[in-house]
């Protein structure tokens, strides 16, 4: 029986083998198809063949057996659907210095990386339990946002060499804004991190809590045109970028839900 670290763990090698072809190769094609998930509501995936999966979701907080389609249906539009994702991603994904990227999950990003793994695998309803218990402890609850954080180098060797010096940065990251530090903190501590010789994950969860004193601030933030970044701060990668435009406002949309 498959455990949530294999899930896990499946998710990293998914991510490893198909991230640095989307974020890279696939640049161009993601920026073309930028604004379809903006203009959605007026878009032939809205019909009735397919809608969002969270206008649609029981619970926008959890993924359910019910939110999931069949191999066949999702199969059927596939296509469609991953220019759908790859569009989403875009909105939500940000570059921290020259080697990470880090996306803000949401209900729709872990239904598609749902969907994406049964149809990959083909495991059932067995699986589809795994991927569950993998994925939801991701989904946003209103008082939390969620990153996937990875680390790209080309090269073999000097990504090898890179991940030894980052010993611990799942412990790194943090929001901040108008004087206010949100730390980030690695979801599923239980799972090693770093090998016996140091190397560090390339791909980490990280979740940043937030108070209500701190959603009104980041609130107050956003209205307000200040700046938010989001750090790195290991002392082997300290760099931070500005978050912007659209993904501000989804973020603020993902902790007032």
């Amino acid at each position: 029986q498959r455990t949530v670290h294999h899930r896990v763990e499946g998710m990293r090698q998914y991510l490893s083998r198909f991230l640095p072809f989307a974020s890279l190769a696939g640049q161009r094609t993601t920026r073309a198809v930028a604004p379809l998930y903006r203009s959605l509501s007026a878009a032939r995936f809205y019909s009735d063949a397919f809608k969002s999966p969270l206008l649609t979701a029981a619970n926008p907080h959890q993924l359910t057996p019910a939110d999931i389609w069949s191999v066949e249906k999702y199969d059927g539009m596939r296509k469609e659907l991953l220019k759908v994702r790859r569009s989403i991603k875009l909105d939500r994904r940000v570059e921290v210095g020259p080697y990470a990227s880090i996306t803000f999950e949401n209900y729709d990003l872990l239904w598609f990386q749902t969907q994406e793994m049964c149809w990959i695998e083909r495991g059932g309803d067995e699986q589809l339990r795994d991927e569950l218990n993998a994925y939801n402890p991701l989904v946003p609850n209103g008082n939390r946002l969620v990153t996937t954080l990875m680390f790209e180098v080309d090269n073999k060797l000097q990504r090898h060499r890179f991940l030894c010096s980052l010993a611990t940065v799942e412990h790194s990251l943090q929001l901040e804004f108008d004087g206010s530090k949100v730390q980030g903190e690695p979801i599923y501590d239980d799972i090693d991190r770093t090998s016996p010789q140091g190397k560090t994950s390339a791909v980490h969860f990280i979740e940043f809590k937030f108070s209500g004193e701190e959603k009104a601030a980041f609130d107050r933030a956003v209205s307000a045109g200040s700046e938010v970044c989001l750090a790195i701060t290991h002392d082997n990668y300290a760099h931070k970028a500005v978050l912007k435009g659209t993904l501000l406002q989804q973020l603020v949309k993902d902790l007032s839900a």
